[in-house]
């Protein structure tokens, strides 16, 4: 009777079990999971799937103490317990984590394990269409640790990524295209799946058809670590290779253009495909807030004025603040991707911190 008219309702029901403190906590089971509301809160907590529990179909609980809980369900029981960690220790954690397992020659990666829960039975993914992205993120994010607490283990592995990055751009042989990956043809001699070619100097596979996405983490990626790490040589080498990318695109009249010489499936930001075809309708804003934000990055990290003359045409003839402004209105509803959301933060960042008045963020 308690949970009939709960507020906020019950994200699993109907409950199947459930415990009420004296303090008036509540765990309360269900058949897709246990859930916890602590006194005060507002919105329950969920658990469920492998990660906490042997099933969903929680059918006992044994409450030991405000910080422990054994669920018993179909396949078994788990002991969930509560520990305090501060914010430095579990960043250390996600840390430690991240550089062991998912680290392959500086680039992010995926992993797979042979054996639910066991970390030691994990095989590394060989190619992802977004390694550029992945990548950029772990780029930023040690960029941020490094210039925030001096940690020169975190510079190091940012730099190293980094230098992954750029990689991505230097191997297709086209000046200011990047690969979405590369794999070496030692590991892999016939990867599959995607648009592959062959390094100049025929030891690497590398990655074609590049997407929007994996641009939006080159830009950010590029603007973080030249601001908070880099040094001047750094700081050259970056300018460079943000300079071939922003021309390419602007050379190719708004597009990427790979080797074929048409532009990508999604390596579009041109007013006549985002303003004028239908088939882009979807692109219009988040691509219009993409490019203005590459613009701006390329001004700041470059100075050249042609960027900025670009970004104030586009603005002023082409409406792309106004698109930008609308970049989460899309129709219909059900071609929301809240992998976009991600793009749009990426590209916001930028026009956030960068003062254009100043040669700072």
């Amino acid at each position: 009777p308690i949970l009939a008219h709960a507020d906020p309702p019950l994200p699993s029901a109907p409950a199947t079990v459930g415990r009420r403190l004296a303090d008036g906590t509540l765990w309360v089971g269900s058949s897709q999971g246990l859930m916890l509301r602590t006194p005060g809160a507002s919105r329950w907590r969920l658990f469920h799937s492998r990660r906490w529990l042997p099933a969903d179909d929680v059918v006992d609980l044994s409450v030991r103490s405000e910080r422990e809980v054994i669920v018993k369900t179909s396949a078994g029981s788990s002991r969930l317990h509560a520990e305090s960690i501060t914010l430095p220790d579990k960043i250390q954690v996600i840390q430690s984590m991240c550089r062991k397992y998912h680290l392959r020659d500086g680039y992010a990666s995926q992993i797979s394990l042979r054996e639910p829960g066991n970390l030691e039975t994990a095989e590394m993914q060989l190619t992802d269409d977004n390694d550029g992205l992945w990548t950029s993120l772990y780029v930023a994010a040690e960029a941020f640790c490094y210039a925030v607490t001096g940690d020169v283990e975190a510079q190091r592995h940012a730099r190293r990524s980094l230098e992954a990055l750029m990689r991505l751009e230097t191997i297709t042989g086209i000046p200011g295209f990047p690969a979405r990956s590369i794999v070496p043809i030692a590991r892999d001699p016939r990867p599959y799946g995607g648009e592959w070619h062959r390094s100049a100097d025929g030891k690497w596979w590398w990655k074609g058809d590049t997407s929007s996405d994996e641009i939006v983490g080159h830009y950010f990626a590029y603007l973080v670590y030249y601001a908070v790490a880099a040094d001047a040589q750094q700081r050259d080498e970056i300018a460079q290779v943000v300079s071939r990318i922003t021309d390419h695109v602007l050379d190719q009249g708004l597009y990427l253009v790979g080797p074929s010489g048409k532009p990508t499936t999604w390596g579009v930001w041109a007013p006549e495909k985002l303003n004028h075809d239908l088939s882009r309708f979807e692109d219009r804003g988040l691509n219009s807030l993409e490019i203005l934000s590459f613009l701006t990055v390329a001004e700041y990290i470059t100075g050249k004025p042609r960027y900025r003359e670009i970004r104030r045409e586009l603005i002023e003839k082409h409406a792309y603040a106004t698109n930008a402004v609308g970049q989460k209105h899309v129709w219909p509803t059900n071609e929301i991707n809240h992998s976009d959301d991600e793009l749009a933060f990426l590209s916001y960042y930028p026009l956030m911190v960068i003062d254009r008045k100043s040669t700072r963020l």
